[in-house]
């Protein structure tokens, strides 16, 4: 129990007794009971259940028998039925339903018959029916139906004639209908609405006429209509709105005006508004609010002065504020807080003192609380609370002793708990629980909250690299890309990396050398035709080995890698989706895997695909088209040893 507070923070269950734990994720409530996804070290990444208690918390279906992993995933569940995906050895990653039972928990449909397939993904509950996008080997990515029979599963609509495939995603339940994104083998993305029939599903509005594609994205309902972004050819990525007619699809506000992008993003009603962010061209990525009309709709506050950009993000509506975070050019991407107005936006905590981001997030309100986590440049990762106030925001618990924190995810509440898990150092990462003790859960110490919790980070640890040299630095550009650059290498050091992958496919992470903060390559800039094939020819080795450095891990695990550097470097990752760089250099064109990069403007599909998820953490999202953006498909962890 922390001193600081009422509530009891401890392990809940040490699923697994290897030290690289069960890895449990997907926390989704159904029937009463928490499902998810884990590893005991015997059966391999499967569904396991959680009644509350620790003895009621087991592994409830061994789906891919033996020590194989069936890795269930995108839990959904539609009435009295729970929908995942999973691999059972046989029939590879297909549609799986269970009515709460061991024995009534089956493959639903085998879509693409084999072991060897592409999964399905994507589910959404919509009135009586599942909708999710699959391959069946013929079609390419469709639009699929489910009522949860096998009969009642088959492809409502072949949008794309042919093996290709529409890559259906987005799907956004507004009015009685779904509205969605899907696209064609030109990459020409736009959006469609349907009714849950064959007949009526169709194109809503071909918003970037001619051939291109408009790329709608962030669908977000407000004030009976559903508020995106597009593009059209003419004014850039902008503000749009849409009735659900073709005729009421329109450009809503032109934000950065001309052919420019004002990105706008990160969507929340609050106070019966819409905030986001968004680029003006004057004032960077700020924080903008909407009345719903286009003369209401401005700038509330830059936050970052002088054409900076805040990135104002991780939204979320606590008590009567709006808390996000957001940097201000001075203190890093910290905590802030808003009721609504600009003079009444500002800095919450500077968690992280300094010029350094703390990377809140995964914000989650309990017992009137809320819970998030957060690294303050001593403790690493952490587990953090706030209850609206400066003072009343603190590290709750110091899990792990070591440096890099305990890596929280997950957060849910259950049976009056607050679930997540957590990597204590010994452990590996488990279910770890919050519970209230009774009484009230304010500070009673009459010593003010800021003078305990400092006295308290004070006595856990001093920071072990305040005089470190040498360092890597991480970085997340304005542009969305990432690096990290190694300075002060004077001799040959080791790179330890950290992997966890719970992805779709089989992914493998490379590092390349860049020159500059720009992506240079050798010269090569981004968008230049030699562009991929001069990252090819200078990938990250191993100074040791003069191997290349391939970091890869079993769907489901965690797996410890390390490498060597003897110089000082600017490295870029990169993800290929399931297959290999070897795949890339051979002389086969027909197997080439797809290739993502940091910067957005140089992926196929024009979307981010990696984001720093941690002061030393790049996060990967493996799935076309922004797939689900967890960016939790391959996590990599960078640390000098």
């Amino acid at each position: 129990m922390s001193p600081l507070n009422n509530y009891s923070i401890s392990l809940f269950k040490d699923i697994s007794l290897e030290n690289g734990g069960s890895n449990p994720a997907n926390l989704t409530l159904f029937d009463n009971r928490l499902f998810f996804s884990a590893s005991d070290g015997n059966n391999g990444y499967e569904l396991w259940v959680n009644d509350g208690t620790s003895n009621g918390t087991y592994l409830f279906k061994d789906i891919n028998s033996g020590n194989g992993s069936s890795s269930p995933i995108g839990f959904t569940v539609l009435g009295d039925q729970l929908f995942f995906r999973a691999n059972n050895g046989e029939s590879g990653n297909e549609l799986w339903v269970s009515d709460g039972t061991p024995e009534g928990t089956k493959l639903l449909k085998d879509t693409f018959p084999g072991s060897d397939n592409f999964a399905p993904y994507n589910f959404t509950a919509f009135q009586d029916k599942l909708l999710f996008r699959a391959d069946n080997g013929q079609n390419g990515y469709e639009l699929w139906v489910s009522d949860g029979t096998t009969n009642g599963t088959f492809m409502l609509k072949d949008i794309e004639p042919g093996s290709n495939g529409s890559s259906p995603g987005d799907f956004t339940v507004f009015q009685d209908k779904v509205i969605f994104t899907a696209g064609n083998e030109n990459n020409v993305r736009e959006l469609w609405i349907s009714d849950g029939t064959t007949e009526g599903t169709n194109l809503l509005k071909d918003i970037y006429a001619g051939g291109d594609s408009s790329f709608p994205g962030e669908l977000t309902q407000f004030q009976g209509k559903l508020f995106f972004s597009a593009q059209n050819g003419i004014n850039g990525n902008e503000l749009w709105v849409s009735d659900a007619t073709t005729e009421g699809t329109i450009l809503f506000k032109d934000i950065f005006p001309g052919n420019n992008n004002s990105s706008p993003g990160n969507f929340i009603e609050f106070q019966d508004k819409l905030f986001f962010s968004a680029n003006n061209g004057a004032n960077g990525h700020e924080l903008w609010v909407s009345d719903g009309t286009t003369e209401g709709t401005n700038l509330l506050k830059d936050i970052s002065p002088g054409g900076k950009s805040s990135f104002p993000s991780n939204f979320i509506k606590f008590q009567d504020k709006l808390l996000f975070t957001a940097d201000d050019g001075n203190n890093g991407s910290e905590l802030w807080i808003s009721d609504g107005t600009t003079e009444g936006t500002n800095l919450l905590k500077d968690i992280s003192p300094g010029s350094d981001r703390s990377y809140a997030f995964n914000f989650t309100e309990f017992d009137n609380k809320l819970f998030f986590s957060a690294n303050d440049g001593k403790h690493g990762d952490e587990l953090w609370v706030s209850d609206g106030t400066s003072e009343g925001t603190y590290i709750l618990e110091d899990i792990s002793e070591q440096t890099d924190g305990s890596f929280i995810y997950e957060f849910h509440v259950f049976n009056d708990k607050l679930f997540f898990t957590a990597n204590d150092g010994v452990n590996g990462q488990e279910l770890w629980v919050i519970e209230k003790l009774g009484g009230d859960s304010a500070l009673t110490d009459e010593t003010p909250t800021s003078e305990l919790v400092q006295e308290q980070v004070t006595q856990v640890s001093q920071d072990p690299t305040s005089n470190s040299v040498p360092v890597a630095k991480f970085v997340q550009e304005a542009d969305l890309s990432e690096y990290v650059a190694f300075e002060g290498i004077t001799t040959q050091t080791q790179i330890n990396f950290s992997l966890q992958r719970q992805g779709a496919f089989d992914n493998s992470v490379y590092f390349y050398k860049i020159d500059n903060t720009s992506g240079t390559v050798n010269g090569v800039n981004p968008g230049d035709a030699l562009y991929q094939q001069t990252i090819l020819d200078n990938l990250f080795v191993d100074a040791l080995t003069g191997e290349v450095v391939e970091l890869n891990v079993e769907n489901g695990e965690t797996k410890a890698m390390s490498a060597n550097i003897d110089n000082d470097y600017i490295l870029a990752p990169l993800i290929v989706i399931n297959g290999s760089i070897d795949q890339l250099t051979d002389d086969d064109l027909s197997n080439d895997p797809t290739v993502y990069f940091p910067s957005p403007g140089s992926n196929s599909d024009g979307f981010d695909h990696i984001k720093l998820i941690g002061d030393d953490t790049f996060g990967f999202e493996d799935l076309p088209y922004g797939g689900d953006a967890d960016y939790r498909d391959m996590v990599v962890n960078v640390k000098l040893a």
